[in-house]
Protein backbone atom coordinates (compact mmCIF):
# COMPACT_ATOMS: atom_id res chain seq x y z
CA UNK A 1 0.00 0.00 0.00
CA UNK A 2 2.85 2.38 0.83
CA UNK A 3 4.48 1.85 -2.54
CA UNK A 4 1.10 2.21 -4.29
CA UNK A 5 0.59 5.60 -2.62
CA UNK A 6 4.19 6.72 -3.16
CA UNK A 7 4.34 5.85 -6.84
CA UNK A 8 0.85 7.20 -7.46
CA UNK A 9 1.83 10.59 -6.05
CA UNK A 10 5.25 10.62 -7.69
CA UNK A 11 4.03 9.71 -11.18
CA UNK A 12 1.27 12.30 -10.86
CA UNK A 13 3.90 14.96 -10.23
CA UNK A 14 6.04 13.72 -13.12
CA UNK A 15 3.10 13.79 -15.53
CA UNK A 16 1.52 17.05 -14.37
CA UNK A 17 4.62 19.16 -13.62
CA UNK A 18 4.68 20.90 -17.05
CA UNK A 19 0.92 21.59 -16.83
CA UNK A 20 1.40 23.01 -13.36
CA UNK A 21 4.16 25.34 -14.56
CA UNK A 22 2.05 26.36 -17.56
CA UNK A 23 -0.80 27.26 -15.17
CA UNK A 24 1.52 29.83 -13.58
CA UNK A 25 1.47 31.83 -16.79
CA UNK A 26 4.44 30.33 -18.67
CA UNK A 27 3.39 29.73 -22.29
CA UNK A 28 6.69 29.10 -24.11
CA UNK A 29 7.29 25.34 -24.33
CA UNK A 30 11.06 25.74 -24.08
CA UNK A 31 10.71 27.72 -20.85
CA UNK A 32 8.27 25.16 -19.46
CA UNK A 33 10.90 22.48 -20.11
CA UNK A 34 13.64 24.54 -18.49
CA UNK A 35 11.49 25.41 -15.47
CA UNK A 36 10.56 21.72 -15.14
CA UNK A 37 14.23 20.75 -15.05
CA UNK A 38 15.18 23.13 -12.23
CA UNK A 39 13.30 21.30 -9.43
CA UNK A 40 14.70 17.99 -10.70
CA UNK A 41 18.26 19.29 -10.39
CA UNK A 42 17.57 20.06 -6.73
CA UNK A 43 15.97 16.62 -6.41
CA UNK A 44 19.13 14.88 -7.63
CA UNK A 45 21.29 16.73 -5.11
CA UNK A 46 18.82 16.07 -2.28
CA UNK A 47 18.52 12.39 -3.20
CA UNK A 48 22.28 11.91 -2.99
CA UNK A 49 22.66 13.77 0.32
CA UNK A 50 19.65 12.18 2.00
CA UNK A 51 20.59 8.71 0.70
CA UNK A 52 24.11 9.07 2.10
CA UNK A 53 22.75 10.17 5.46
CA UNK A 54 20.32 7.25 5.52
CA UNK A 55 23.14 4.82 4.71
CA UNK A 56 25.39 6.40 7.30
CA UNK A 57 22.81 5.92 10.06
CA UNK A 58 21.46 2.59 8.70
CA UNK A 59 17.96 4.00 9.00
CA UNK A 60 15.19 4.12 6.41
CA UNK A 61 11.82 4.65 8.16
CA UNK A 62 12.34 8.16 9.50
CA UNK A 63 14.28 9.28 6.45
CA UNK A 64 11.41 8.08 4.24
CA UNK A 65 8.80 9.76 6.43
CA UNK A 66 10.81 12.99 6.43
CA UNK A 67 11.12 12.90 2.64
CA UNK A 68 7.41 12.43 1.99
CA UNK A 69 6.77 15.13 4.60
CA UNK A 70 9.12 17.47 2.71
CA UNK A 71 7.28 16.60 -0.51
CA UNK A 72 3.86 17.35 0.99
CA UNK A 73 5.03 20.54 2.69
CA UNK A 74 6.72 21.81 -0.47
CA UNK A 75 3.61 21.08 -2.53
CA UNK A 76 1.47 22.84 0.07
CA UNK A 77 3.65 25.94 -0.14
CA UNK A 78 3.53 25.66 -3.95
CA UNK A 79 -0.27 25.88 -3.83
CA UNK A 80 -0.06 29.00 -1.69
CA UNK A 81 2.38 30.66 -4.10
CA UNK A 82 0.66 29.63 -7.34
CA UNK A 83 1.01 32.46 -9.83
CA UNK A 84 4.30 33.65 -8.30
CA UNK A 85 6.74 31.94 -10.65
CA UNK A 86 9.87 32.40 -8.52
CA UNK A 87 8.25 31.51 -5.20
CA UNK A 88 6.28 28.56 -6.54
CA UNK A 89 9.36 27.24 -8.36
CA UNK A 90 11.41 27.45 -5.16
CA UNK A 91 8.69 25.62 -3.19
CA UNK A 92 8.41 23.03 -5.93
CA UNK A 93 12.19 22.54 -5.89
CA UNK A 94 11.96 21.90 -2.14
CA UNK A 95 9.15 19.39 -2.74
CA UNK A 96 11.10 17.55 -5.42
CA UNK A 97 13.97 17.00 -2.98
CA UNK A 98 11.61 14.88 -0.90
CA UNK A 99 9.96 13.30 -3.94
CA UNK A 100 13.27 12.23 -5.50
CA UNK A 101 14.76 10.92 -2.26
CA UNK A 102 11.72 8.96 -1.04
CA UNK A 103 11.64 6.24 -3.72
CA UNK A 104 15.23 4.95 -3.26
CA UNK A 105 14.69 4.91 0.52
CA UNK A 106 11.84 2.47 0.09
CA UNK A 107 14.17 -0.53 0.33
CA UNK A 108 12.72 -1.70 3.61
CA UNK A 109 11.98 -5.30 2.54
CA UNK A 110 15.61 -6.18 1.96
CA UNK A 111 16.49 -5.21 5.54
CA UNK A 112 13.93 -7.50 7.17
CA UNK A 113 14.16 -10.75 5.27
CA UNK A 114 16.63 -13.21 3.81
CA UNK A 115 17.76 -12.63 0.23
CA UNK A 116 15.29 -15.17 -1.19
CA UNK A 117 12.34 -13.83 0.80
CA UNK A 118 13.34 -10.24 0.02
CA UNK A 119 13.37 -10.99 -3.72
CA UNK A 120 9.82 -12.36 -3.59
CA UNK A 121 8.70 -9.46 -1.38
CA UNK A 122 10.21 -6.86 -3.69
CA UNK A 123 8.54 -8.50 -6.70
CA UNK A 124 5.13 -8.47 -5.00
CA UNK A 125 5.51 -4.90 -3.73
CA UNK A 126 6.66 -3.69 -7.15
CA UNK A 127 3.77 -5.41 -8.90
CA UNK A 128 1.12 -3.99 -6.61
CA UNK A 129 2.82 -0.63 -6.20
CA UNK A 130 2.95 -0.01 -9.94
CA UNK A 131 -0.85 0.10 -9.99
CA UNK A 132 -0.67 3.47 -8.19
CA UNK A 133 0.57 5.32 -11.29
CA UNK A 134 -2.39 3.89 -13.20
CA UNK A 135 -4.95 5.36 -10.80
CA UNK A 136 -3.56 8.59 -9.36
CA UNK A 137 -2.73 10.66 -12.49
CA UNK A 138 -6.20 9.92 -13.86
CA UNK A 139 -7.83 11.20 -10.69
CA UNK A 140 -5.64 14.29 -10.87
CA UNK A 141 -6.71 14.88 -14.47
CA UNK A 142 -10.34 14.52 -13.50
CA UNK A 143 -9.89 17.12 -10.74
CA UNK A 144 -8.20 19.56 -13.13
CA UNK A 145 -10.92 19.00 -15.73
CA UNK A 146 -13.78 19.60 -13.29
CA UNK A 147 -12.26 22.45 -11.26
CA UNK A 148 -10.14 24.13 -13.93
CA UNK A 149 -7.34 24.46 -11.37
CA UNK A 150 -4.10 22.55 -10.98
CA UNK A 151 -3.92 23.80 -7.39
CA UNK A 152 -6.82 21.62 -6.27
CA UNK A 153 -5.21 18.64 -7.97
CA UNK A 154 -2.16 18.94 -5.68
CA UNK A 155 -4.17 18.30 -2.50
CA UNK A 156 -4.73 14.57 -3.16
CA UNK A 157 -1.04 14.23 -4.09
CA UNK A 158 -0.05 15.79 -0.76
CA UNK A 159 -2.43 13.40 1.03
CA UNK A 160 -0.87 10.40 -0.74
CA UNK A 161 2.60 11.44 0.40
CA UNK A 162 1.52 12.02 4.00
CA UNK A 163 -0.40 8.76 4.14
CA UNK A 164 2.54 6.77 2.77
CA UNK A 165 4.83 8.24 5.44
CA UNK A 166 2.36 7.56 8.25
CA UNK A 167 1.86 3.98 7.06
CA UNK A 168 5.61 3.32 7.06
CA UNK A 169 5.99 4.70 10.59
CA UNK A 170 2.99 2.75 11.91
CA UNK A 171 3.52 -0.60 10.18
CA UNK A 172 7.29 -0.97 9.81
CA UNK A 173 9.49 -1.37 12.84
CA UNK A 174 13.20 -0.69 13.00
CA UNK A 175 15.19 -3.55 11.53
CA UNK A 176 17.69 -5.23 13.77
CA UNK A 177 21.22 -5.41 12.47
CA UNK A 178 22.38 -8.79 11.25
CA UNK A 179 25.85 -8.08 12.55
CA UNK A 180 26.38 -8.95 16.22
CA UNK A 181 27.22 -5.99 18.41
CA UNK A 182 26.17 -3.43 15.79
CA UNK A 183 24.10 -0.52 17.12
CA UNK A 184 21.92 0.93 14.35
CA UNK A 185 21.56 4.27 16.08
CA UNK A 186 25.20 5.24 15.70
CA UNK A 187 26.82 6.06 12.38
CA UNK A 188 29.63 4.06 10.92
CA UNK A 189 33.04 5.20 11.96
CA UNK A 190 35.30 6.84 9.43
CA UNK A 191 37.34 3.64 9.15
CA UNK A 192 34.32 1.45 8.27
Amino acid sequence: MVYFLLLGATYTMVFWLPTLIQSWGVKDLLLIGIYSAIPNAFGVIGMILIGRNSDRWHERRWHFAACVGIAALGLGITTLLAGNLVGASAALSFAVIGIAAATPLFTLVSEYHSAAAAAAGIALISSLGNLGPVVSPSIDGWIVQHTGSTTYALYPVMALYVLSGVLVLVTVHTARSRLPGRDLRTPRSASA
